[in-house]
């Protein structure tokens, strides 16, 4: 919500329901039903605000009361994940509440280009061939943002991270509803997420309080009111939401919108008279990659798979296509989350330009970065497999990948040398640390044993293990144990 509706409130400070009161700052997020404040006094404070669907104050008593109990109700809710800014008061006289605002998180749709965007660099990656003084086209600026704000393996972490914590919700039959750039925030470190507009949680067995989505967002079922919000909805939503963060494309926005003046509708329908946005929005043309109409096709943003492997190419196919009118065909919040961390594990960062890009089909390193051309970095790779399983690369459980720079140091999660699971899937299993030629690597949770095996380590114990790089040509064994499940990695340079 822009800093023109904020002003039609019309409100500056608020009071809660046991008499404290908060002056209302910077307006930090905007959902279907209202607007997220951060308090000018505390800034782990922040206060959502409820408006009706135009943006405008809600001064009914009665529905003030409605809603504020309802929001009471959701703190009943078997809401175990601190990921979700529940309630902590309603306030007095307006509808809305008071809910824990973390530090240094902020809203996803930073991760967008706009505008208002301050670039950190003087000049754009060389890839993108700017010369002096040439003004910058909008395509320049929206990779240059997509570079500097993490480019396509952060994202996808992030993503993963959502689709963790709306898994668990729905694990407990539990419903989000708004899922939106707007009402989820990230940590500066990228790997935290928090979700701020929980008023509208609910059981899905519960009838579902109407239709509550922000548009561009919603499933067609919602945005057509056929239907309330629902798990299937929730995941849908989702998949309209990373498909956009990592190729900087709506992806039912194409070719269609672009020539709305043109495209000379002559549907017998009764949706003949929507324009191109509102059946982009509610789902009645195809989406830019649909298999079997090209209609719709879209050079904007990144291509798609510069971004994502044939895996996660093929739950956004299946959720645009078959998933359009079939809830059940829907891929889940689990899939999701583990074809997302999946991928992100498949990136690489280049060195040079920043920009981090995927290993090939047949799993080897390209020999130079497709963007800016520079060499490929020495790569760690590491393969897992359940002990017991065939050691080949159709039956590991999982593969690592990650730039091997001078002086690097960085994690690699638990979903490397175990199952993968939405409580431990990113959890620090290992630091690694290279200096002079020499790699570290260091156990760093309790919840996993670790033993390691090469014929040239240096040091080894169950904690850490010592080797010199150079003597990487032979595999380093790495085994672990987690509840009782042991598994086997290879670790090697390439």
């Amino acid at each position: 919500m822009n800093k023109e509706q904020n002003t039609k409130v019309n409100i500056t400070k608020v009071e809660d329901e046991s008499g404290y009161i908060i002056n209302l700052g910077e307006v930090i997020g905007e959902g279907g039903q209202g607007i997220v404040y951060k308090s000018a006094d505390d800034e782990d404070i922040a206060i959502k605000l409820c408006l009706d669907k135009g943006g405008t104050r809600i001064t009914d008593k009665d529905r003030i009361i409605k809603i504020n109990t309802s929001c009471k109700e959701i703190r009943f809710l078997p809401l175990y994940s601190n990921k979700i800014s529940v309630p902590l008061s309603v306030l007095k006289g307006h509808p809305g509440y008071i809910m824990k605002l973390v530090r240094g998180m902020r809203p996803i749709n930073k991760l967008l280009y706009s505008p208002s965007y301050k670039f950190k660099g003087e000049k754009p990656p060389i890839f993108l061939s700017v010369k002096k003084d040439e003004e910058l086209s909008l395509e320049t600026r929206y990779i240059w943002h997509y570079n500097e704000t993490g480019s396509a393996r952060q994202r996808l972490n992030i993503l993963s991270l959502i689709a963790i914590e709306l898994a668990k919700l729905h694990s407990k039959g539990i419903v989000y509803s708004d899922i939106s750039f707007n009402n989820i925030f990230y940590s500066d470190e990228y790997n935290e997420v928090c979700f701020i507009d929980a008023d509208n949680l609910h059981y899905e067995s519960k009838s579902s309080p109407g239709t509550i989505y922000t548009p561009g967002f919603g499933a067609p079922e919602v945005e057509q009111l056929t239907s309330g919000n629902t798990i299937f909805s929730d995941s849908y939503s989702f998949a309209i939401m990373a498909y956009y963060l990592l190729t900087m494309n709506h992806p039912f926005q194409g070719a269609l919108l672009l020539c709305e003046e043109e495209a000379g509708w002559d549907d017998s329908t009764e949706t003949s008279n929507l324009d191109i946005s509102d059946k982009s929005n509610k789902g009645l043309q195809p989406w830019v990659n649909d298999e079997d109409d090209d209609s719709n096709r879209t050079d904007s943003g990144l291509p798609y798979n510069f971004v994502m492997n044939d895996d996660l190419f093929n739950l956004f196919k299946l959720m645009f296509e078959e998933g359009k009118t079939q809830f059940l065909k829907r891929p889940s919040l689990l899939c999701w989350s583990k074809a997302l961390a999946a991928t992100a594990d498949e990136f690489i960062e280049c060195d040079k330009c920043k920009m981090s890009y995927m290993i090939d089909d047949n799993h080897s390193i390209s020999a130079c970065c497709p963007y800016c051309d520079s060499p490929t970095p020495i790569v760690i790779k590491i393969s897992s497999w359940i002990v017991g399983s065939p050691m080949d690369d159709n039956s590991n459980a999982w593969e690592y990948y990650h730039e091997l720079n001078d002086n690097s140091e960085f994690t690699i999660p638990f979903r490397t040398f175990t199952s993968f699971s939405l409580e431990t899937s990113n959890i620090d299993a290992l630091k690694v640390i290279e200096k002079d030629g020499l790699l570290t690597l260091i156990k760093q949770s309790h919840l996993i044993d670790f033993e390691f095996s090469h014929p040239n380590i240096e040091s080894c114990n169950k904690s850490n293990c010592k080797i010199n790089v150079s003597d990487l040509d032979e595999d380093l064994l790495i085994y672990s144990k987690c509840d009782d499940i042991s598994f086997i990695s290879k670790l090697r340079i390439m």
